[in-house]
């Protein structure tokens, strides 16, 4: 049981130095990019904020009148590194930090997506688009030093067991989209008692 408190107090105290960092640099970001009037400004302050080392999620808070800048912000808020590589040209050209970014960010998703037990290095491979299970093991540590994700690398079988997200990417724009699978689930609840 101490473990487990242990483990416990730890990951929360692990996730809550990561949002605050997190929220900390967006709103510097947002104060600079709200006042600026000059779109090349603007654009600068967007990739300077994709590519802040600190900022994970509230990509979608920011409004910007610049179709590519947006889609770009749009691809950090809720996209994947597939989306990315699928179609460059809709995006702002990204650097390798904000790339590894956009990596990171697509496990998160993963995780989002139901993962419990596992994710196998071959799906984490065609996810990310790696060469390698080397380089998935790269970006997976990046991730765990940055606090965002935790799990235990199993190189014998190919997997990365036990994984768990300690961040959460930006909610969907349409709060359908979140709301329609729990009507189901509350019409349970409400015949069960």
């Amino acid at each position: 049981v101490k473990i487990e408190n242990w483990f416990g107090s730890t990951f929360d105290r692990m996730t809550t130095d990561v949002l605050e960092r997190n929220d900390s640099a967006l709103a510097t970001f947002l104060k600079a990019i709200e006042s600026s009037t000059d779109t090349a400004t603007r654009r600068s302050l967007v990739l300077k904020l994709i590519g802040h080392a600190h900022v994970f999620a509230g990509f979608s808070q920011v409004s910007v009148n610049d179709t590519v800048v947006q889609a770009t912000l749009e691809l950090f808020a809720r996209g994947t590194y597939g989306d990315y590589i699928s179609d460059k040209s809709r995006f702002l050209p990204l650097s390798n930090a904000q790339k590894l970014k956009l990596q990171l960010l697509t496990v998160i998703w993963l995780l989002e997506e139901g993962v419990t037990t596992h994710l196998s290095y071959s799906t984490l491979q065609k996810d990310l688009h790696c060469d390698d299970w080397r380089s998935v093991e790269d970006i997976l540590q990046s991730g765990s030093y940055a606090g965002l994700f935790t799990g235990k690398y199993c190189q014998q079988t190919q997997q990365w067991l036990n994984p768990v997200a300690c961040m959460v990417r930006d909610a969907t724009e349409n709060p359908r989209e979140v709301l329609d699978p729990l009507v189901p689930l509350c019409d349970r609840l409400n015949e069960a008692h």
